[in-house]
């Protein structure tokens, strides 16, 4: 006579949690799993600048190209001494005249009374800067057309004409690159690595908890399955107590990571906090690893059944994790070809790194973090369900298989 389904799940599942709790040694190290990572996390991140800017770059623009035309011609007359009169009078093909407007009266000045300028604007305090940029500007005259530029600007194109090589040999191609510091943007670099560090942690965690759950009672699982153990009530029983044990350690380490990295930077400001432009709140972050528990557990139970002993099992586990790295976006660009498919279909770690990142579509083109997907958390923690799904389709699958070998 077999039990009720209900039946066997509520026997199954309190058996399998006394077990866990008699266990002391492993519950104590799965307790402190999730501490022992944070702190590791927390040497790596603790005073990293998270907020911290880079410049904006983007394309020159034909005027640009040719006032710098002209700069290169004045830093190589400059060079060897040799200061002409006026810029017009500099070494170039393109006929420019560098027109200072100040006080609302014009005049064509000197290259000399350029670099002096642009030198006692480099050397000036920002207060100073801002009041020579509102007093000094110029008109740049290039044939027919004419390009006003303040002194922030003309000093800017000379600094990257002295520091970006790149633009330099732009200047004599039809080639576009983006050289042009436009504005000051927050980096998302440290954010995103540990956004991918934890959704990586969190994984291992699922894997690792139940990789061997199923192998290691094979014997007893044979001997009830042949009297009347079903399978689906055996499954969801460890499938529950692991989901809900890995879940508690997400939520520890994100305690313990997000709490200290707050914590500190109420204290000192120096200590930086992850911006959250890029980041998903803290509720929806967890909302999003207590679904990627789920889907990291099933991954495990999976590879669990599939093998004939604990010791397989340790043994394959780097071959789910490893590829999980690769294709999870946070090391490499996964933006198409064979590789994103395979992340779109395989990779649990690539939608919920998706789905706790944010701000990916507003970075600029040449930067390997943008992305052109939708952005919804929903989306990614919807085709995470879907997996998890078909993972526990293929578990009970692997257990009938067992069923059938042993005759």
């Amino acid at each position: 006579k077999r039990p009720p389904l209900w039946h066997q799940f509520r026997v199954l599942t309190m058996r399998y949690a006394e077990l866990l709790w008699s266990d002391r040694r492993g519950l104590r190290l799965l307790v402190l799993q999730a501490p022992a990572v944070a702190i590791i996390l927390l040497v790596g991140f603790i005073n990293k600048p998270f907020q911290g800017t880079l410049p904006l770059l983007r394309n020159l623009n034909q005027e640009e190209k040719n006032v710098l035309r002209v700069l290169r011609g004045v830093e190589q007359d400059l060079a060897r001494d040799n200061l002409p009169e006026n810029a017009a009078a500099a070494k170039d093909e393109t006929e420019i005249t560098f027109t200072l407007v100040q006080a609302n009266q014009k005049k064509t000045v000197k290259v000399k009374e350029i670099r002096a300028l642009l030198k006692k604007f480099e050397q000036a305090d920002a207060a100073q800067q801002q009041l020579m940029q509102n007093q000094f500007s110029f008109e740049v005259r290039s044939g027919d057309a004419t390009l006003p530029l303040d002194i922030k600007q003309i000093n800017d194109l000379s600094q990257l004409l002295r520091q970006s090589q790149l633009a330099t040999k732009l200047l004599d191609t039809d080639q576009q690159m983006p050289v042009v510091p436009e504005k000051q943007m927050i980096d998302p670099r440290y954010t995103y690595m540990m956004l991918f560090m934890v959704v990586i942690i969190v994984l291992w965690f699922g894997c690792n908890n139940a990789a061997k759950e199923i192998v290691k009672e094979e014997a007893i699982y044979g001997r009830e399955r042949s009297v009347n153990l079903g399978i689906l009530p055996y499954l969801s029983s460890k499938f529950l107590l692991l989901s809900l044990i890995t879940a508690i350690q997400s939520a520890m380490l994100m305690c313990i990571l997000y709490g200290a990295l707050e914590g500190l930077h109420r204290l000192d400001d120096s200590f930086q906090v992850p911006p959250e432009m890029y980041t998903l709140d803290y509720a929806g972050q967890f909302g999003v690893l207590a679904i990627l528990s789920m889907t990291s557990v099933a991954l495990g139970l999976c590879l669990s059944s599939c093998v004939a002993t604990p010791d397989r099992a340790n043994a394959l586990l780097p071959y789910v994790l490893i590829p999980q790295i690769i294709l999870g976006g946070g090391i490499m660009p996964v933006k198409q070809g064979v590789l994103y498919w395979l992340a779109v279909v395989f990779s649990p770690v690539y939608w919920a790194f998706r789905a706790v990142r944010k701000g990916t579509r507003d970075l600029p083109d040449y930067s390997g973090y943008r992305m052109d997907y939708i952005e919804s958390p929903w989306l990614a923690c919807g085709v995470l369900t879907v997996q998890l799904v078909v993972l526990l389709g293929l578990t009970t699958w692997f257990l009938r298989q067992k069923d059938v070998r042993r005759g």
